[in-house]
């Protein structure tokens, strides 16, 4: 659970970074057409390449689009060098990792950027202790401009397991920067991946609240279904987006349709898991609508969808039990 939820988070403020990225130069129709290679590409435009790349997995067009960002001079917002980094180090490209900070450090040298950047490298070669140093470094650096390099150690420690480290850290980020969405979604993380769902939810609505991104949504909402908050559920997914990448957009239905049937409300949660379904095929889905069918007194329908629960097979798992209502 924990180690999933890590990985989440890695994710989430990837896409949070590509979401802002979008917002300030494309519009997300036009990704197609931004993925061509073009002229006089900036750092962000090359690696927004790279993550459209490889969400249609084209994962070596992806890696020769990182190693082209890796030459090229370091952004000035931390959260895009990161990015490169983190998608460097994990397809075991070190060295133009490494490398690429060596620039970060010339650019910045009494700022934490390169520091931070050599612990998330050190993390994923297997090197938790040196990334600790790391980070150590990063936290005593003279010139601490903005958040953001400390919210990502503090994610570096939470990666590792710290708990305790990765709180004192956004402890000191608040102290000087009270209160910014990246802190927020931070400190929800550290308390989600601890299972304290109760003090994670306000920070991650928090979050939420600053920038409806779906990938913080389905953190928000693991919350809410972990405390049986139905109706908190409902409220925060209420008038969500519906253009999310498929396996988000999935779990969103799926919590949401799950909030809705505990809730009582069939006919809504019936439909919620036909909007699951036309994404893809489940048989938690059929088998839950099933049971909304048969609360509605439709058991025609109710009797179908079993039957076809029993000819398809997947990976989705109910957060609410599935029990007769």
């Amino acid at each position: 659970m924990s180690s999933e939820i890590v990985v989440c988070w890695s994710r989430v403020l990837a896409g949070v970074v590509l979401s802002i990225i979008c917002c300030a130069n494309i519009s997300g129709a036009n990704l197609p057409v931004f993925a061509q290679q073009g002229k006089n590409e900036s750092i962000e435009q090359v690696l927004l390449r790279g993550f459209h790349e490889a969400r249609f997995g084209q994962e070596s067009k992806a890696l020769n689009c990182y190693r082209m960002a890796a030459q090229m001079t370091p952004s000035a917002v931390f959260e895009i060098n990161y990015n490169l980094v983190r998608e460097l180090s994990q397809r075991q490209e070190f060295a133009a990792a490494a490398k690429f900070v060596q620039k970060v450090r010339l650019l910045k040298p009494s700022a934490p950027d390169a520091d931070v950047l050599t612990g998330i490298i050190q993390i994923e070669d297997d090197h938790p202790e040196l990334a600790k140093i790391s980070f150590s470094s990063a936290l005593a650096a003279k010139k601490q401009e903005e958040p953001s390099p400390l919210v990502f150690a503090a994610r570096g420690y939470l990666q590792m397991g710290d708990f305790e480290q990765a709180h004192q850290v956004l402890n000191l980020v608040d102290k000087h920067w009270p209160n910014t969405p990246l802190t927020n979604l931070g400190r929800g993380m550290c308390f989600l991946t601890q299972k304290k769902y109760k003090e994670a939810q306000p920070y991650l609505r928090k979050a939420y609240k600053f920038q409806k991104l779906s990938q913080t949504l389905v953190l928000l909402m693991a919350a809410d279904c972990r405390l049986a908050d139905w109706q908190g559920a409902v409220n925060d997914s209420d008038n969500c987006s519906r253009d999310a990448p498929n396996s988000m957009m999935i779990k969103i239905l799926m919590d949401r349709a799950d909030a809705l049937r505990e809730l009582k409300r069939y006919d809504e949660a019936a439909k919620e898991y036909t909007a699951a379904m036309r994404i893809r095929d489940s048989n938690k889905a059929y088998l839950m609508r099933a049971l909304c069918y048969e609360k509605l007194g439709r058991m025609r329908e109710a009797n179908e969808d079993r039957k076809h629960a029993a000819e398809v097979y997947d990976d989705l798992r109910p957060t609410a039990p599935i029990k007769r209502i």
